[in-house]
């Protein structure tokens, strides 16, 4: 599978992935993602400019999952992680790990997991620099007499508070995202999700618009998968996020 990614301001990112299921072992998969910040302008106190320098991250994934029984799969990645701004870099040593669990006659899947699990081996600055640690549950639903399948995920449940009196609705919503799959024949699905929590933080002067909304399809032949996506970020636009899955 590839992916790019053409951000905000100059932001780009990608992925490419192999994945591969071994008889009597699992499904082995190997990873490397990208982003880029862009090019930014070196100035000094006095304001003057003296060429551009650059801000970088990478990463190298391994990841396995196995059907433990015809219900219950588990799955875990590893992840090395890279950084760099300018001369100076960073690195840490990442896994995450997860269960679903399947109920076929219910057309039903739960999940769970828990990502950013490790140490940060080398800091661009604060010594106790940490991981960003993120819990997450969710539920997935196929419809039995439509082709509809619906999911809802909840993220960064680690970090839910409501110490400061606010509503307790808004802060569950900014902890879930939902989303659903319509599938039209075996060539094409359409695809909408709506994450409130980001909806909040980029809605500007109290107005409705399309932050937090996405909304793409994908189209299956034989061997090649494509997907697109367009995720709505107010007033700052909209990203088109184009992908291609080859099967070897």
């Amino acid at each position: 599978a590839l992916s790019y990614l053409n951000h905000l301001s100059g932001v780009s990112a990608g992925f490419a992935t192999y994945a591969r299921d071994v008889k009597g072992v699992g499904r082995l998969a190997l990873g490397v993602r990208y982003l880029s910040y862009g090019e930014f302008d070196r100035a000094a106190p006095d304001g003057s400019t003296d060429g551009t320098f650059g801000a970088n991250e990478a990463a190298v994934t391994l990841g396995y999952a196995h059907d433990l029984t015809d219900r219950l799969r588990l799955g875990g990645a590893a992840h090395a992680l890279f950084e760099s701004v300018e001369d100076a870099s960073g690195s840490a040593v990442m896994a995450d790990a997860g269960v679903a669990y399947l109920i076929p006659s219910q057309l039903l899947t739960l999940s769970a997991s828990v990502h950013g699990i490790g140490a940060v081996t080398s800091s661009l600055g604060a010594d106790d620099a940490r991981l960003p640690v993120d819990l997450r549950v969710g539920i997935s639903k196929r419809l039995q007499y439509l082709p509809l399948t619906v999911s809802v995920t909840g993220y960064e449940l680690q970090r839910y508070d409501n110490a400061e009196g606010g509503s307790t609705l808004d802060e569950a919503l900014r902890h879930v995202a939902a989303g659903g799959e319509l599938q039209l024949g075996k060539a094409l699905a359409l695809r909408v999700g709506y994450d409130p929590g980001r909806a909040e933080d980029l809605r500007t002067g109290g107005r409705l618009d399309l932050a937090g909304l996405n909304a793409g399809f994908g189209i299956l032949t034989r061997r090649v998968t494509v997907d697109y996506a367009r995720t709505g970020w107010g007033e700052f636009g909209g990203l088109h996020q184009f992908g291609v899955r080859l099967g070897l």
